[in-house]
């Protein structure tokens, strides 16, 4: 009878650290699941913030374009107003030329004024060719 009592003690103290070992099993198991899950959260953010960084990137390369392309246009506007300006001057000399009845002179200036408004024409058909290959 005590060989039988000092059996079941021995059953009982298996089975109870069989339990602990599973109880610890089971816990190391839900750590890691845990860990786990703050691995993939963790992830998940910083996924998020990098497309939230390359968003920004863009948006600025989209500013920087936009700015580019302005002050090309300025650039582009301000050469046209100084060559407008050019014209009325040229004009208003060739009015003055003629009212002094200076045909050489006037010849001259018409022959300038003719071969600005050629480069005028070849500047804009260049510009044109390059706006057509930028926006390609």
């Amino acid at each position: 009878m005590l060989t039988r009592l000092v059996s079941y003690e021995t059953l009982a103290a298996k089975k109870l650290n069989e339990n602990q070992q599973k109880e610890q099993e089971k816990a190391l198991e839900e750590e890691r699941k845990k860990k786990e899950l703050i691995k993939e959260e963790r992830q998940k953010a910083e996924i998020k913030r990098l497309k939230e960084i390359e968003k920004l990137k863009k948006e600025i390369e989209e500013e920087k374009e936009a700015k580019r392309k302005a002050l090309l246009q300025f650039e582009h506007d301000m050469q046209e107003a100084e060559k407008q300006q050019y014209l009325e001057e040229m004009k208003l000399k060739e009015i003055e030329l003629r009212r002094q009845n200076n045909d050489k002179k006037l010849k001259e200036h018409l022959k300038r004024v003719e071969e600005f408004l050629l480069e005028m024409q070849r500047e804009k058909e260049v510009r044109m060719k390059a706006r057509n290959e930028e926006e390609r």
